[in-house]
């Protein structure tokens, strides 16, 4: 019996996985908080330094019209990463990614049944007119520019 328990019975362990198989969908803020109990806070951050940045966060912050084009967005990003990340060696920013066993494709899905913009190719020039709508989508190649740029 012992022998039998020690292999998973799914694809995804039960705390990742509905009895169905379907991801369990969790509570990011919950693991966070309990994580942060584990951390005692500093005031004076050792040198050398390496800064995480949480991509996606990052854009979604920026404050963007409808007159700016993706070369002023990626320098007003590039700006922001410098001034929280200016004193570290070391600067990552880090976009989520998502795999197909995930509930976020089908969340994308409900999120973009109005009306949302894609962009395969974007250039510098470019001008995104609703630039909320072009986040929530999935297929837009933002990151794949910002990397680039």
């Amino acid at each position: 019996m012992q022998e039998a328990l020690q292999h998973s019975l799914g694809p995804l362990p039960s705390s990742w996985a509905t009895s169905n198989g379907l991801p369990r969908r969790t509570n990011k803020a919950q693991a966070a908080r309990e994580l942060e109990k584990l951390v005692q806070p500093t005031d004076k951050i050792p040198s050398p330094s390496k800064y995480v940045i949480d991509g996606m966060v990052l854009v979604q912050k920026l404050k963007v019209s409808d007159q700016m084009a993706l070369r002023q967005i990626a320098d007003a990003a590039l700006s922001r990463v410098l001034q929280k990340g200016g004193n570290s060696r070391h600067i990552d920013v880090v976009f989520n990614v998502y795999n197909e066993i995930s509930t976020k494709p089908a969340e994308r899905e409900l999120r973009e049944e109005g009306e949302s913009v894609t962009n395969s190719d974007l250039t510098a020039g470019q001008k995104i007119k609703h630039f909320r709508n072009f986040l929530r989508n999935g297929q837009n190649s933002l990151i794949t520019f910002l990397i680039g740029y």
